[in-house]
C-alpha cells in the first residue's frame, strides 16, 4: 500500500524514531503522486473545498464560504479538470481521539452533500499501551458506523519494539 511505502520512506528521510512522528501533509504528497502515477490522475495536496465547489460549478456565496471557506482536502483526486474525489487522511494514535477522525469524515460528507463527490479515508491506526491495532481498528470502525474496506498488515514500528505496531486502515465513507 502507497501509505505504508511512505511512512518507512519518511522514516529513513528525516531519520524519526517513531513512525507517527511523520506529518499527514507528507503522506498526502505522497498518495497524491502514487495515484497520479498509477491511475494517471491529476491528485492536489490540501485542495480548498471552496475551490472543489466552484470547479464542480456550484455558485460559491457567502453561506458556501461560511460553511466551507477554511476546509481542505487532504487530497483531491481530480478527473478532466473536476474534481472526482477527496481523500481524509489521519494517524490514529496515543494522542488522537476518534472524535478528530470523525470530525474529517464530518467535512468531507458536507462537500459530498452538495456535490456527489466520492470520499474516502485513510488511517494510520497505531497500537497503544491499552489496545492492538487490530482492537483499535474495530473500535474505530464501530465509532464511525462504517467498517474499513481495506486494512493492511501490522507493521513493527521502526526504531520502536515490537510491542508497537501501527497499520493502515482505509476505504470508502459515503
Amino acid at each position: 500500500m502507497s501509505g505504508t511505502k511512505a511512512v518507512c520512506s519518511y522514516r529513513r528521510i528525516a531519520g524519526i524514531e517513531n513512525d507517527n512522528e511523520l506529518p499527514e501533509i507528507f503522506l498526502g504528497g505522497w498518495i497524491a503522486r502514487s495515484l497520479h502515477d498509477d491511475f494517471q490522475v491529476n491528485a492536489r495536496v490540501e485542495c480548498s473545498f471552496t475551490r472543489m465547489a466552484q470547479d464542480l460549478g456550484l455558485d460559491v456565496d457567502s453561506e458556501l464560504k461560511r460553511i466551507m471557506g477554511s476546509l481542505r482536502a487532504d487530497v483531491a483526486i481530480y478527473e478532466e479538470g473536476r474534481p472526482t474525489a477527496v481523500i481524509e487522511i489521519k494517524i490514529f494514535d496515543e494522542g488522537c481521539r476518534a472524535q478528530s477522525v470523525l470530525s474529517d469524515l464530518r467535512k468531507m460528507r458536507e462537500l459530498s452533500s452538495r456535490t456527489a463527490i466520492e470520499t474516502y479515508l485513510a488511517v494510520l491506526i497505531t497500537s497503544t499501551s491499552g489496545a492492538t491495532c487490530e482492537t483499535r481498528v474495530r473500535s474505530l470502525s464501530s465509532f464511525l458506523g462504517h467498517d474499513f474496506d481495506y486494512i493492511d498488515s501490522p507493521v513493527v514500528a521502526g526504531g520502536g519494539s515490537a510491542d508497537w505496531s501501527w497499520r493502515f486502515a482505509c476505504g470508502a465513507f459515503l
